[in-house]
């Protein structure tokens, strides 16, 4: 799910009007793919980014879940929710967990990238958090849910190939699904990845810092099913950064270092949107989004600490359920 204000709505893209756009002008007119939203067909025709296709061009088709929002924290400057958010514990709706161990290959999107002062820490940042999040204890959160046959959720992430796209980016759903299949290509498209996109886009008046989803493609009768997130520049962005930001990264990698997180954790429980997610809507992310009551976060690969929000678990406090940051 996204980092939002307000309460999620599974299968709706607008929570308070302010879901992924959805303005595809800027792309030009060269293959049309379907789309099929989580609560239904969608009659929209989107377009090939402005990336160059891999060889063995786009896919014919491509389904992609409608994204729930990761709303702001509320008031700006870092609220401390230590009451859980949503409405009791996450159940399994029928759907998968990331059970195998996940590679992590981002898309840097957008052309401030290039600018090595604007990028600073931040993919070095990124490289260290998520193999920092591999075997650690932050990682444990996540792994008592499972599927239906008993597999649980992995600890386990590797990190794989990084791209970058200097052309404009784009927040639409259908856009950055597009985005993944221009830089990744379709036969290498991993269904035990995940593919994050990082853009340079100021966050501005959306009420969300990120969000995660799912795409199906298909090509020459071969299908797939990836799944990819998409996430604002936060640079000085006080509404989606955390508070008392300990010493060691900068504010702006502090803040998607936060929301990546987030999403990772609902990626892993919640990766098509059908999994685990309890009566509200909330995943386990979202119900201890902006929780920073139970203090800092570091990981073995690196000195410098994290300020990461708990993760929601169904059998803390003796099967009460509750937040944690470790297990």
């Amino acid at each position: 799910m996204a980092v939002m204000a307000g309460q999620p709505t599974r299968g709706n893209p607008n929570i308070r009007g302010e879901g992924p756009e959805s303005d595809l002008s800027s792309i030009p007119m060269s293959k049309r793919i379907s789309l099929l939203a989580a609560v239904g067909l969608l009659a929209v025709a989107i377009i090939n980014p402005v990336s160059a296709a891999p060889t063995g061009g786009l896919p014919d088709v491509v389904d992609v879940k409608t994204p729930i929002l990761f709303p702001i924290h509320e008031p700006q400057g870092g609220r401390l929710n230590t009451a859980p958010l949503g409405n009791g514990p996450l159940t399994n709706h029928g759907g998968m967990v990331m059970s195998n161990a996940v590679t992590v290959s981002p898309i840097y999107w957008g052309k401030s990238w290039t600018s090595p002062t604007w990028v600073g820490d931040k993919q070095t940042g990124m490289k260290a958090f998520y193999e920092g999040y591999s075997g650690s204890g932050y990682a444990n959160t996540s792994t008592e849910y499972t599927d239906s046959s008993g597999k649980g959720v992995t600890k386990v992430t590797n990190w794989g190939t990084s791209y970058s796209d200097s052309s404009r980016a784009s927040s639409s759903t259908s856009a950055v699904a597009n985005e993944v299949l221009a830089k990744v290509g379709f036969t290498k498209l991993d269904e035990n990845g995940y593919y994050p996109v990082y853009t340079d886009l100021p966050r501005r008046a959306a009420g969300y810092c990120a969000w995660h989803s799912a795409a199906t493609v298909k090509q020459n009768g071969v299908s797939k099913t990836f799944k990819f997130a998409f996430f604002f520049d936060l640079t000085g962005d006080g509404g989606c950064t955390p508070g008392n930001l300990p010493a060691g990264w900068t504010q702006p990698t502090h803040a998607i270092g936060n929301v990546s997180a987030h999403e990772l954790a609902e990626m892993l429980t919640d990766p098509q949107l059908n999994a685990w997610y309890d009566a509200a809507g909330y995943e386990n992310g979202d119900k201890c989004a902006w929780d920073f009551s139970l203090g800092n976060t570091t990981f073995t690969n690196n000195a410098n600490a994290w300020r990461l929000q708990a993760e929601w678990s169904n059998r803390a406090n003796s099967g009460a359920g509750g937040c944690i940051i470790s297990s």
